[in-house]
């Protein structure tokens, strides 16, 4: 709560700096600063665009280590209800699985999502969707008495709107000034580590005796409301305009049909280079899911007390995201392979380790600091190498990709470390061998390519 109250205070401070700064930079001479970086100063100085990104920041780092990190201490106080018979300790790892396949199944429809709606549409049609879905996950088990059925389809629902994780991350960057999404990513990164510490410390002993239902209420709900009136005061409005944007997207469809078609427009937008690119993220962000959430959800085999071993994963979180920004000075793909690579290497040698030792933790924290270097650069390469309308097929596909490595997580949390992080290991140094291969920068031939084909479908659209 210190932490939501300083950013709001921190983005009432910044509002003001924000008018000053305008203005100075409107007095600037030419001479010393180039046009095109004064507009970009002054179109970031813009409240709007603060409020945006304060409202985000509030959003992905303090309400979505909960929707993440919560039902693995849930489950405990769940199997434990006497009011949810239905619910168990054999069958809770089972319901959780539900919210990967369902984020992986929403992943799929993401790019044509991205396609009906704009960024911001979309952010609030989840937000929205998942404060509605917490009133159900708060109200119907103890209707239904735990009904084993009821609760797996709510959490394949809360799967199916995850994807905002994603969304955010790529709508933050693209925010931000050149050269400073990877920053803003870091610092994102640190806060949600931060707070997921702060709710591992409270579950294991300020509210370990607390009713899950309050507990759930408390950090699933009240950081996601302030961060949508944040972020979207005019969020009602926004959640208007959905039918009206899905009512000209059938229009649209229609025209394109009636004219040519639209059947090959993702595959004639994208060259074999960018389809060597795209299998290349996709298998980091395979690597990154599979490996992060692998080690939370088997943190029970890594020490006797889980909320013990998420503390030091996420305090080596924040280590791990703070040497993220040594992409800026030795390269993102130079950095990127050798955090895959060592990853790797801790891992495979976390499944040898004597199970539950001070070695084999030491060596998954070590593994944890490596993925978290590679989870916030993977996303500023997306947003780097595909731009455009390629984006939109790329961001769908690398969730998707990564959504499927997340649905082995819970899994691994019933199975023992010599079994789960051989795979985990391997992943990782296929996708240290991948990165190698992607470019810095998209391709200016790419970019061309990609706006003229923009160009011939809107002249298509206008006939």
């Amino acid at each position: 709560m210190c932490v939501l109250v300083g950013s709001i205070a921190w983005a009432v401070r910044k509002h003001s700096r924000a008018k000053r700064h305008a203005q100075k930079a409107e007095r600037i001479d030419s001479e010393f600063v180039p046009e095109h970086q004064a507009l970009e100063l002054q179109d970031f100085m813009k409240g709007n665009v603060l409020r945006d990104l304060v409202g985000a920041c509030i959003y992905t780092g303090i309400g979505m280590p909960a929707w993440h990190m919560l039902p693995v201490f849930l489950n405990l106080k769940m199997a434990a209800d006497p009011a949810l018979p239905g619910l168990s300790d054999a069958n809770l790892p089972m319901a959780t699985t539900a919210i990967f396949v369902g984020w992986m199944l929403g992943a799929t429809f993401l790019e044509r999502a991205l396609e009906i709606f704009d960024k911001k549409q979309l952010m609030v049609l989840h937000m929205v969707g998942l404060l509605l879905l917490n009133l159900a996950i708060l109200t119907l088990p103890h209707l239904t008495a735990g009904n084993f059925v009821v609760f797996t389809a709510l959490r394949f629902v809360q799967g199916l709107l995850m994807n905002i994780t994603g969304l955010l991350k790529i709508y933050v960057t693209e925010q931000m000034p050149p050269g400073r999404g990877n920053q803003v990513l870091v610092l994102l990164s640190i806060i949600y580590s931060l707070v997921t510490i702060f709710m591992s410390w409270s579950c294991g002993g300020l509210t370990l005796m607390m009713d899950w239902r309050l507990e759930a209420f408390l950090w699933c709900t009240m950081p996601m409301v302030i961060g949508l009136v944040v972020a979207f005061p005019n969020w009602w409005a926004i959640v208007q305009s959905l039918p009206v944007a899905i009512s000209k997207k059938l229009q649209e469809k229609a025209l394109r049909v009636a004219s040519q078609g639209n059947s090959a427009k993702t595959t004639e937008t994208l060259s074999v280079g960018d389809k060597k690119n795209l299998v290349a993220l996709a298998v980091g962000f395979l690597a990154c899911d599979c490996g992060f959430y692998g080690l939370t959800y088997s943190a029970g085999h890594l020490s006797n007390d889980i909320h013990l071993s998420i503390m030091l994963l996420s305090s080596a979180d924040v280590f791990g995201y703070f040497m993220a920004l040594s992409a800026d000075k030795y390269g993102r793909n130079n950095v990127q392979a050798c955090a895959f690579l060592f990853a790797g290497i801790c891992l495979l040698y976390c499944s040898t380790a004597e199970p539950g030792s001070s070695l084999q933790l030491s060596f998954a924290v070590l593994g944890r600091v490596c993925l978290d270097v590679c989870s916030t650069t993977i996303y500023v390469a997306l947003a780097e190498v595909f731009t455009g309308s390629r984006s939109r097929f790329a961001v769908g596909i690398c969730e998707t990709v990564a959504r499927f490595g997340c649905t082995l997580a819970p899994l691994s949390g019933t199975l023992p470390p010599s079994t789960s992080y051989p795979m985990f290991a391997t992943v990782c140094f296929a996708a240290a061998a991948c990165t190698m291969t992607l470019p810095e920068k998209a391709s200016a031939k790419s970019s061309e390519v990609t706006n003229l084909s923009s160009d011939i479908s809107n002249i298509v659209l206008e006939s």
